[in-house]
């Protein structure tokens, strides 16, 4: 599976990113908890290229209705929620990942509000791929409270009427990770992501 134009293999470049990111938050001086969210970010970002769509539009560049909608992005956070829950750290790493790019809007400005919205649009066939992408990353458990209800999308900035939570620059500082060790591994060649992914490269 593919991740990008320049032919990175998916794996490599999630672990690229990942290793990234986690560098990026400990040169920033962020505590090992968070170096830890901005790694599992990175991780798993785009699980959702995984769909036959995605991966038929990067061998052959056309696309259709289903390869735009939803966007990677939107599916990753879906299926992660809905797979793993929420807790803290779950939060904080989904809310990087749905926000890695901007919210994707239709000619109307209307988008997919909500997790199930997402999963339903989604095909059995590309769920079961996304699922053994994300078995073969070897991940820790994650679980945190599966809810049984629909979740809306998450909101770019948290409420906080006192003035007193820190949520929205925790999660401007896991999303700074993620999106800086994106953008500058999808820069790379080839070669160059999967010495990162595969640890030849420091």
């Amino acid at each position: 599976m593919l991740a990008n134009s320049k032919n990175q293999n998916l794996v490599d470049h999630l672990k690229a990113v990942s290793c990234i990111a986690q560098k990026i938050a400990r040169i920033c001086g962020y505590s090992d908890r968070f170096q830890k969210l901005a790694y599992f970010a990175g991780l798993l970002h785009d699980v959702g290229k995984a769909t036959k769509s995605f991966q038929d539009y990067l061998l052959t560049g056309q696309s259709d209705d289903e390869a735009i909608l939803p966007m990677h992005h939107e599916i990753s956070w879906a299926v992660l929620i809905k797979n793993f829950g929420s807790s803290d750290d779950n939060f904080l790493i989904f809310n990087a990942i749905y926000w890695h790019h901007a919210r994707p809007l239709n000619g109307n400005y209307e988008y997919l509000r909500s997790r199930d919205e997402i999963i339903e649009k989604i095909k059995a066939s590309d769920l079961k791929r996304i699922d053994r992408l994300i078995q073969s990353l070897e991940l820790p458990d994650l679980s945190g409270v599966v809810m049984d209800k629909d979740l809306d999308v998450p909101h770019l900035f948290d409420s906080d009427r006192t003035f007193d939570k820190n949520t929205n620059a925790e999660m401007l500082a896991i999303r700074m990770c993620l999106i800086s060790a994106d953008r500058l591994v999808s820069s790379m060649s080839e070669d160059d992501a999967a010495a990162i992914a595969q640890g030849r490269v420091s």
